[in-house]
């Protein structure tokens, strides 16, 4: 019951988190880097999120889940059609699987203001982080396979990427268009 608890929990500061992305898209025109002060300024984070704030190795501010998973949000990435802006929410725990299937089903109901979703990891073995297949939100899927298209196997696959990890992210990204 508590394990429910906590999903449904992670369930709301992800949505909650993805809607105030995708609200204030457009004002990240620049790569300004870490976005977490703006969005807490605003309001639009959960305070409970707040309360183990820190500051990364890099200096970005890092918030955490139900979980006490790691959230990052910030401007990435030039894209021809705009800039990138993403939430990078770590998924490395002893639920790791069922939090990533969490997050995938909710992002999957993005899937038309999405740019991509995405998941990396870093295992024992390797000296740099690796890629799982990005899939992509309606506008630009043309070429790639499509969020809206994954079914349950895609996703259970995706996040079955995650076992031998010592760290996962799940990325969700916008254009700021």
């Amino acid at each position: 019951a508590m394990f429910r608890h906590k999903i449904n929990k992670q369930t709301e500061q992800l949505t909650q988190l993805i809607n105030a992305l995708y609200r204030y898209k457009a004002e990240w025109k620049a790569n300004i880097g870490d976005l977490i002060p703006y969005y807490e300024a605003l309001g639009e984070i959960p305070q409970e999120m707040l309360v183990n704030k820190s500051v990364s190795a890099s200096g970005n501010s890092v918030i955490y889940d139900v979980f006490n998973s790691p959230v990052k949000i910030g401007t990435g990435g030039v894209y021809a059609f705009g800039h990138e802006v993403a939430i990078s929410w770590e998924v490395s725990n002893n639920h790791s699987f069922d939090v990533c299937l969490n997050i995938a089903n909710v992002v999957k109901q993005f899937h038309e203001h999405l740019l991509y979703t995405a998941i990396t990891k870093t295992t024992a073995d390797s000296s740099s982080t690796q890629f799982d297949t990005k899939y992509f939100g309606d506008k630009y899927c043309q070429n790639y396979t499509c969020i809206s298209k994954l079914t349950m196997n895609n996703i259970s696959k995706q996040c079955e990427y995650c076992k031998d990890s010592q760290a996962c992210t799940y990325i969700i990204a916008f254009i700021t268009d």
